[in-house]
Order: C-alpha cells, then sequence, then structure tokens
C-alpha cells in the first residue's frame, strides 16, 4: 500500500491561471510582481535623482499616470519583497491587486493587510 500524505491544500485563481497552493503559498516567484517591483524601485531612484514622472513616462513609452501609480511598488516593506522574490507570498499578493490597493505607507502595516 501506498503512504498516505496529508496536507492542507487549496485551489486559488490568479487572473487567468489556477494554482494549487499548500499552506497558502506559492512555490515561484510571480515575475510579473517581481518586473514590476524592480522598475519601480529604478523609476523611484530616478524621481529622487530628480527626474520626472512625465520624462520616465516619455522614455518607457508609459502614461505618466501608469508610472505614478505603479511607483509605489517600490515602497513595499523589505519582508514582503523578500518574500515576493523567494516565491514565499502569499497567493492573493498580485501585481492586481497591488495595482487597485492604497498601499499603507507604514511597512507593518503593509505587512497586516497584504497577507
Amino acid at each position: 500500500p501506498c503512504p498516505e500524505i496529508i496536507r492542507p491544500l487549496t485551489v486559488q485563481r490568479r487572473g487567468v491561471e489556477t494554482k494549487l497552493c499548500i499552506n497558502g503559498q506559492s512555490r515561484e516567484p510571480d515575475m510579473t510582481l517581481v518586473r514590476r517591483i524592480y522598475r519601480a524601485m529604478n523609476w523611484a531612484a530616478e524621481v529622487e535623482a530628480g527626474l520626472s514622472f512625465k520624462a520616465i513616462a516619455e522614455r518607457e513609452n508609459l502614461s505618466r499616470e501608469f508610472v505614478r501609480n505603479n511607483i509605489k511598488f517600490a515602497f513595499l516593506s523589505p519582508r514582503i519583497v523578500e518574500q515576493t522574490m523567494a516565491g514565499q507570498q502569499p497567493l492573493t499578493l498580485t501585481t492586481e491587486r497591488l495595482r487597485n490597493f492604497n498601499v499603507p505607507i507604514f511597512w507593518t502595516e503593509q505587512d497586516k493587510v497584504l497577507r
């Protein structure tokens, strides 16, 4: 007889894909979210150096609103960024959710609400 392995398992929909999820965690990085964080961190550094949202948007062939609305990805808590890079972010933490979410300024608050 085969040994029986019992693990909590859920099925999560993320956009057009469905994932089997053990213990509520993804096991591979969400590369869309990783790229968005990386891009936003670069934009934030450029803004700090004096570049405008308009200049960044023109160079990237994006709208100024897109840059302004997505730069918040640069200010996610280090814990959230580390989890995302390691593929350990909650499956509910997606680019779409963050894009449409008013991300709290304080990292402790982010850690509470972005689970």
